[in-house]
């Protein structure tokens, strides 16, 4: 399984979890009515998806020693409705600004620091997607192009060409499947078309610390 994620960039946990932890994922991770929401770890969102966590757990088979940096709430839907064209993400947030090599285009972010963080990074970082309703096609599901991790970083100008010399893979999902994904993975979304709404959590995960003197946000 990792060798095949290590290649394709991606792997998916299929109702992975359990009712429960989805209603408490609902009841302490939500939007608010935004389209998207950088959230807090606390310590009741790091039971959720810390190390320790069902879900944490999942994320370890792919990424041994994975601990959650960052997380964002997405609700699209007939009021918050967007679409992004080909892009990777670089951004981390971190606790503190610093000099640090290969760190660069710093941004205060509500209350945290973030930055674009080098390659050697990235690469070791995943991004993950918990689906709370049904991903469809109309409702504005994520596209990916598979093993576009292996291109390092993508200009922007380059990423529509990149991304469609590979497999794209739609999105579909179910309540409670996780998507787990290389870092630098290029990916989009289109609009939704549909009233239902699309909502989803997503988790970065790293498994190194940064180098000093930088520390992640929420590690």
């Amino acid at each position: 399984m990792i060798e095949r994620f290590e290649n394709e960039g991606r792997h998916w946990f299929r109702s992975a979890v359990s009712p429960a932890n989805l209603m408490a994922i609902e009841n302490y991770c939500h939007a608010d009515g935004r389209p998207g929401a950088r959230l807090n770890l606390d310590f009741q969102r790091r039971r959720l998806f810390g190390p320790d966590s069902e879900i944490g757990a999942q994320i370890r088979k792919i990424l041994p020693g994975a601990f959650p940096v960052r997380l964002i709430a997405f609700n699209k839907n007939e009021e918050n409705n967007w679409s992004l064209p080909w892009h990777q993400d670089r951004v981390i947030a971190v606790k503190e600004k610093a000099a640090a090599s290969g760190f660069i285009n710093w941004s205060r972010k509500g209350q945290y620091w973030h930055c674009e963080a080098p390659l050697p990074i990235l690469s070791r970082m995943i991004f993950v997607r918990l689906h709370l309703n049904a991903a469809t096609s109309d409702n504005g599901s994520m596209e990916i192009a598979v093993g576009s991790h292996n291109r390092g970083f993508v200009k922007s100008e380059n990423a529509a060409h990149e991304a469609e010399s590979l497999p794209i893979e739609t999105c579909f999902a179910e309540r409670g499947d996780i998507l787990t994904m290389k870092m630098l993975t290029l990916h989009k979304s289109q609009a939704s078309h549909d009233a239902s709404p699309r909502v989803a959590i997503r988790i970065d995960y790293a498994a190194d610390a940064l180098p000093a003197p930088l520390e992640w946000a929420f590690a």
